[in-house]
């Protein structure tokens, strides 16, 4: 929780500083943001983080890129009020680079992905930074909410890594085959506890892939005594991707129309 308490910090930081410039340094930097930036829209959870990460490195970028401009044309002042967005997304994004896939995975799958909110503007020109700075603002969101639940929740870590995977596999089984991710455990009207549906064995066969060797098991016996070694081994790997699969079944069923097709949420613009 340390890390996301700072990396909140920072992003802050880095908000504080970007909308404090004055609007004609918004607009030299928003048009070197402009070839930077990407769609509004994104496919998933997973897309989304990474474009909002993304957004913070490029920034960054634009403001060096910026400062270096203006300080070779004697614009000292200028480069002065921008010098600080560099190494705010720079710090920024290292603390982003070093959360643990338990925490990153509660800001991508424990929060809601609300739409980006683009700030209203006259000028055409400042499309590039209202949408770096919406995509920042969202992180922040979910940030701030991923820090709150941790501190209300109660009880052992579940084995984020392990459900991180298998939600990004059944967007891969999705986006691949075109077919909807169904998640069942029943084999001849019996209950397995194990994947039975075919995205559930496309995933549970990748899964099962990446297990560490019985050797590397019996050398690290001290896991063996931990919840996570129980999840790797054969049986706990099969229901703990049945139920991981039910959670990424459960979620998007809520966020389809009755056609099965995702709501993509309109863009505030």
């Amino acid at each position: 929780m340390a890390a996301l308490r700072s990396l909140l910090k920072q992003l802050d930081l880095l908000s504080s500083r970007l909308y404090g410039l004055p609007g004609y340094l918004r607009l030299r930097l928003s048009k070197q943001l402009a070839s930077r930036c990407g769609s509004v829209e994104d496919i998933d959870k997973f897309e989304a983080h990474r474009n909002d990460d993304e957004a913070v490195r490029q920034v960054g970028e634009a403001a060096t890129d910026e400062v270096s401009m203006m300080h070779a044309t004697s614009m000292t002042s200028d480069a002065e009020l921008m010098d600080d967005i560099p190494g705010a997304a720079e710090n920024a994004g290292q603390l982003l680079s070093v959360l643990d896939t338990t925490t990153a995975g509660a800001v991508v799958l424990d929060t809601e992905l609300p739409p980006l909110e683009i700030a209203q503007n006259d000028e055409d020109d400042l499309i590039g930074l209202a949408m770096v700075c919406a995509r920042i603002e969202r992180l922040r969101c979910r940030v701030e909410k991923t820090l709150a639940n941790l501190e209300r929740r109660k009880g052992a870590e579940r084995s984020e890594s392990l459900r991180w995977l298998v939600w990004e596999l059944c967007e891969l089984y999705k986006r691949e085959t075109g077919k909807s991710v169904t998640n069942s455990a029943v084999s001849k009207d019996k209950f397995t506890s194990e994947p039975q549906s075919p995205a559930g064995r496309f995933v549970l066969a990748a899964a099962a892939a990446l297990r560490p060797s019985e050797a590397w098991m019996r050398e690290h016996s001290i896991w063996n005594r931990g919840m996570r070694a129980r999840v790797l081994n054969k049986g706990g790997l099969k229901r703990a991707v049945y139920f991981a699969m039910r959670q990424y079944v459960a979620h998007h069923s809520l966020s389809s129309d009755p056609r099965g097709r995702s709501k993509r949420r309109p863009v505030i613009l």
